[in-house]
This record gives structure tokens, sequence and C-alpha cells, in this order.
């Protein structure tokens, strides 16, 4: 927040890609605070790959997003979560670390 504030003290309202990329980047460090390594996107799935799989909070975002949840414990071990038709996957995205996060949400889906 404080960088947004300092930019828009500088050089008014950022356009929308820059509060994207910062939106982006706050997700980022919420998820490497929980562990997650890497997020990437396959169609409608967002896939996080954590360094190690914590069950209780698999378990919680499963239990929250009813159904859109999947675990794949392979050699690399990944969560699914299915974005569903017209959902943003930034909305889900920041949805899903807030679950694994432990934060209550009033939006559960």
């Amino acid at each position: 927040m404080d960088i947004t504030d300092e930019l828009i003290d500088r050089f008014g309202d950022p356009p929308e890609a820059v509060k994207g990329l910062i939106d982006v980047s706050l997700l980022r460090n919420t998820a490497a605070s929980l562990g997650i390594k890497e997020i990437s996107q396959r169609a409608d799935s967002l896939m996080l790959y954590p360094e190690t799989v914590d069950m209780e909070k698999a378990s919680l975002l499963a239990a929250t997003l009813k159904g859109r949840v999947m675990l794949n414990a392979g050699a690399k071990p990944y969560l699914t979560v299915k974005v569903g038709k017209g959902e943003k996957p930034l909305d889900i995205l920041r949805l899903a670390l807030s679950v694994m996060a432990g934060e209550s949400t009033s939006a559960k889906k």
C-alpha cells in the first residue's frame, strides 16, 4: 500500500496495468509467505506448487472451495484450483491464499 500511495503522490492515479502489477506482486509475496514456490495457470485451473504439502491448509481450501480443489501428490506436488466461468483468476487466487492463510472469508465459493 505504501508503494501505491507513493505513486499516487508523485504521479496521480496509476494506470490499471500498474495497479495489476502491484496486485500480482502482493499475491506473490503472500504465496511465498505460505510456502508456495510457484503459481501457474493452465486453461481454467490455477496450479499452486508448495515447498511441502500442508494437509491442514489443503483440506481447509478444499472444504471452502467445494469440488474445485485437487491435490496431486506426485514427485512435484501441487494443488489445482478451478476458476469458474466468468471469474477472474486473480480473484480466485486471492481467495485461495486468504483461506490457506487462515483468514476468514465472507466470499466463500
